[in-house]
Formats: structure tokens, C-alpha cells, sequence
């Protein structure tokens, strides 16, 4: 082991020149290298100035039957935090086994949670959270049971994810903390096939002790081999993984049952995501909006306008996003046949745009087309005046693109203009 410390030591020297560097978007260092294991960090390079003191959950990848498996993970991670927006940035750490059947199982458990260990305690002096996942598929999804089934162990990883483990633990113990395990096999081929008895043994012992400190996800993919069982777990596994940072799993939660209080459950997700970060974190107009249109979807207006109702009072008029509660309300007000409360929204949303909105040049013409349809439907001018603007704004909503491609918006007024046209 002394050549452990010795390369921890030389590395940690090497890590402190390399943070301040500017010239990638990723530092990559060999943090241990041993005749049994390799650890391989990436760290992200902040953007600017400003960014410099933020801190990144640390993700680590255990090697496994599968050679492309780093890479896997992290295309998947990349592309979600591309599309998405939610996934945070991460610190990845490859772990690389020289002997798998020697590292993973018996005593090597132990030497292998130690290397892992110290690479935390490393990593926490620079800019990681106290916010750990560790990954495995076959037998480093064992070690990664048996990380999580070690009273002391467990304590290193917030988030355990373990992909058709090739052996299960025998006597499950209750953690002393919160162990959140992600679970999955498949049902096709010999490796499965052997596993899977196991496997659902383990399911069942960890229900059994029905414990609130032992959460687990489990997936079984009745399609999926041992290698195809990695890419058919991702996407359930990283949200899992990284579930206090995402919101739009509250939408799947609201859709299935829409007394579910969304509201209530992201005030909380915040609440946990402030412990995990130690960073304040407050509903933003963006938000506000977004809860309040699912209720709108469901034609619950007076609850998409209470949403709006708070959003005004918990957020500032200094947001660039803050006309956009007005906006909306404008929408919900006239469902409920309150033009005068419509009318008034939208000159307030009109007023808080300011050009300086990342989609001023978007958003401004809607307020204006809707400010128009507004005064079109209040109207006291004979028929024939009204009905030649109508056929005015229907023309703008073919003609106008920065309009036209607004199809939520287009579609309320198109089809309250069809409507007084008759």
C-alpha cells in the first residue's frame, strides 16, 4: 500500500496546478495507478470566473464485462444533461480492475473500498459535493451490493447502482443512513438466466425488512442480456441517481394523478437539493409558470391562477423572466371570463418585459398579438369593424412567424376568433 500513498501524494501536488488551468472543459489525472487498480478522475473546468467555487456530485464508474461501459455512462449523462437541463455537471471517476475476481469479491472488498475512500476524502478538498454515486454491471454490480450491505462502507455513496450483479449479498444489513439502491437484470441468455433467481431473492429481502432508510428502484428488462442490460438501464438509473436535481419527474407524478400537490413536492425536492449542495435554491418565474400550465391543461383554472397568485409574491420583478407570470395569467383570467382581469395581466406583462430578455424579440409580439385579440373581444365597434380585424390577426398568425410557431398561444386565439367570426 505504500505505493498507494506515494501516488497520492505526487497526485495531489499535480491536481492542485491542474485546477486552475483554463484551457479545457475536462482535466483528466491518473489519481492511483497500482498493480491491482487504476482510478482515472475527469474533472469539469469552470466557464468563467464566477463559476469557479461551484461544486459537482462525483459520479464513479466501476469497469465491468462490458470494456465500453465508461463510455457509455457518460454519452448517456452528457446527452441528458444536454437535453434536459437537469442532470448536473459531474465529477466522473473511472475505476479500472486489473483482476476483477480478485478486487471485487472476499478481502478484496475491503482494499478496493479503501482506494475509493481516500479518492473521496482527495476529491473533497477541491470542488465536490458530498453527493456520491457508484456504478456497477456484473461482478462490480456485487461489489457494489456488498458496498451498500457494509454498515460502516455504505456510509461513502449516497446512491448505489447496480446493473445484473453476478452475486447478491447472504444477510442483508440495516444501514445506519439512507442507502438508495438501483437495482436491474434482464431475462434473455445464460448470464441472466443464473442470475435472476438470485437476483429477485435480494428484491425480496431488502422489502422484507421494510426499512425507510433502505430505498431501492428495481427494473427487470425481459428483453435484455448481460451487455444489453446496461444501455436498457440507463435512463431510469441516472434519474435515479440524480433525482433531487429533476423536476420533470414531478410532471410524471402530476399526470398520473393530478391531486398530486406539485407545488408542495418541488418546494421539497428543493429543500433536499439544498442539504446535498448547501446552496439556496428558490422557484423561479419559469417554474411558477410551468406548474400552473399543468393545471391549465386540465382546465383547473382558478389553481393555475393561485399558482400565479404566490409566483407574484415569492419571486422579483427584477427576474427577466418575471412577465411571464403575467402573460399566463392573462390566459387563465379569460377562460374564466374575466376579460378585465385578462386585459389587466397583459399590460403588466407588457410593462415587465424588458429588452434585455433572452426572447424579448419572441415574447413581445405575443404580448402585443394577445393585447390585440384582447381588444378585439371586448369591442364595442359594429360587426363588419370587427370582423375585418379578426381577418387581420388570423392573417398575422400564417404571415408572422415569430407568431405563427407560438402554436399554444395560436391555437387559443384562432380558435376564439373562428368562434366570433360565426
Amino acid at each position: 500500500m505504500k505505493f498507494f500513498f506515494k501516488c497520492f501524494l505526487i497526485i495531489t501536488a499535480m491536481m492542485s496546478n491542474l485546477l486552475s488551468s483554463q484551457n479545457g472543459s475536462v482535466l483528466s489525472d491518473t489519481l492511483v495507478n497500482t498493480k491491482n487498480a487504476k482510478i482515472i478522475v475527469d474533472l469539469p473546468v469552470p466557464k468563467n470566473s464566477s463559476a469557479k467555487n461551484k461544486k459537482y456530485p462525483v459520479f464513479f464508474i466501476l469497469d465491468s464485462q462490458e470494456k465500453n461501459i465508461v463510455d457509455i455512462v457518460k454519452s448517456n449523462i452528457s446527452y441528458l444533461q444536454n437535453f434536459g437541463k437537469e442532470i448536473p455537471e459531474v465529477i466522473f471517476v473511472r475505476v479500472e480492475i486489473y483482476d476483477r475476481s480478485k478486487l471485487y469479491f472476499g478481502e478484496g472488498v475491503n482494499e478496493l473500498a479503501g482506494m475509493l475512500q481516500k479518492t473521496i476524502i482527495h476529491l473533497n478538498k477541491y470542488n465536490a459535493l458530498n453527493y456520491n454515486v457508484i456504478l456497477g454491471h456484473s461482478n462490480s454490480a456485487s461489489f457494489v451490493l456488498d458496498l451498500a450491505n457494509d454498515i460502516n462502507l455504505s456510509k461513502l455513496f449516497q446512491v448505489y447502482i447496480a446493473y445484473s450483479p453476478s452475486q447478491t449479498v447472504d444477510k442483508l444489513n440495516i444501514p445506519s443512513q439512507d442507502v438508495n439502491l438501483y437495482l436491474s437484470h434482464g431475462g434473455i441468455g445464460q448470464y441472466e438466466n443464473s442470475f435472476k433467481e438470485e437476483t429477485v431473492a435480494y428484491k425480496g429481502k431488502i422489502n422484507s425488512i421494510n426499512s425507510p432508510k433502505f430505498k431501492l428502484k428495481y427494473d427487470y428488462f425481459p428483453t435484455a442480456n448481460h451487455n444489453t442490460i446496461i444501455p436498457m438501464s440507463i435512463y431510469n438509473s441516472i434519474n435515479y441517481a440524480f433525482d433531487p436535481w429533476i423536476i420533470s419527474s414531478l410532471e410524471t407524478d402530476f399526470i398520473v394523478n393530478n391531486k398530486y400537490d406539485i407545488l408542495k413536492n418541488l418546494k421539497a425536492k428543493y429543500h433536499v437539493l439544498e442539504h446535498i449542495t448547501n446552496v439556496s435554491h428558490e422557484i423561479s418565474p419559469n417554474e411558477y409558470v410551468y406548474i400552473a400550465n399543468l393545471y391549465y391543461g386540465i382546465e383547473d383554472f382558478n389553481k393555475a391562477i393561485s399558482v400565479t397568485d404566490e409566483a407574484l409574491a415569492g419571486t422579483s420583478p427584477k427576474d427577466s423572466d418575471y412577465y411571464k407570470i403575467y402573460f399566463n395569467r392573462a390566459l387563465y383570467y379569460f377562460e374564466i371570463e374575466d376579460i378585465s382581469k385578462a386585459k389587466e395581466n397583459i399590460i403588466l406583462a407588457k410593462k415587465y418585459i424588458t429588452k434585455e430578455t433572452d426572447e424579448y424579440n419572441y415574447a413581445y409580439p405575443m404580448i402585443v398579438y394577445y393585447d390585440k385579440f384582447l381588444d378585439i373581444y371586448i369591442t364595442t365597434a359594429n360587426n363588419a369593424d370587427r370582423e375585418k380585424k379578426i381577418i387581420k390577426l388570423l392573417e398575422l398568425i400564417k404571415n408572422e412567424k415569430k407568431i405563427s410557431n407560438n402554436n399554444l398561444l395560436v391555437n387559443f386565439i384562432k380558435k376564439h376568433l373562428l368562434e366570433m367570426k360565426k
